[in-house]
């Protein structure tokens, strides 16, 4: 990944690949409706399979 801190993308926030709004540090605003949904989805799973690993290992016991 190349950090281009000289040339920001259309929302003004530094790119860090230079491929577009969505690869920016801080997303761009119209990729905003799919940034929370997408964090809520992997953090929901992750605490899934967290919870899911404590589960079985309470089970086993």
């Amino acid at each position: 990944m190349i950090l281009d801190i000289t040339e920001p993308n259309a929302g003004g926030w530094i790119n860090v690949t230079g491929i577009g709004p969505g690869w920016s540090l801080v997303p761009d605003l119209s990729w905003w409706p799919f940034f929370w949904p997408v964090l809520g989805f992997i953090v929901g799973l992750l605490i899934g399979l967290h919870f899911a690993g404590i589960v079985r290992a309470v089970l086993k016991h």
